[in-house]
């Protein structure tokens, strides 16, 4: 008897965490996640950085952890530009996965920490991610 009501607030718990984890944009079609203010040269200083270059998008948090990154999203806007943006614990890590996964170069950049893969682009986001 017990079990079963260990379980069931297992489940219970685990269904909170999961609904409450993200929330509906105003279009109410997508999830979007603000990235969370932190010091300087973090993911939301990147997408800062995007906008103040005039690159508008929609930022969502992605399982970054996944790749061993620290932090991390895709930038989206509606067509035109789709890429995907990490920020590692130091400038060999970011480096090294690109290697080890064998990302094709003209769509994987590394910029210190971060590392960006381009889905749909152009040279406007690859010069405003190697100014950042």
């Amino acid at each position: 008897m017990n079990k079963r009501k260990i379980i069931t607030l297992c489940i219970s718990v685990s269904i909170m965490m999961f609904s409450t984890s993200c929330r509906k944009s105003e279009s109410g079609s997508v999830f979007e996640l603000t990235p969370q203010p932190s010091e300087s040269g973090s993911i939301s200083d990147l997408v800062q950085h995007f906008k103040d270059k005039g690159i508008e998008g929609t930022y969502g948090s992605k399982f970054f952890s996944l790749i061993g990154a620290s932090d991390g999203g895709s930038y989206i806007d509606s067509g035109t530009l789709s890429i995907e943006i990490y920020k590692f614990d130091s400038s060999k890590k970011a480096r090294d996965l690109s290697r080890s996964l064998n990302l094709d170069d003209k769509n994987t950049f590394n910029n210190g920490t971060f590392m960006m893969v381009v889905h749909t682009g152009n040279e406007k986001i690859i010069s405003a991610f190697n100014s950042f």
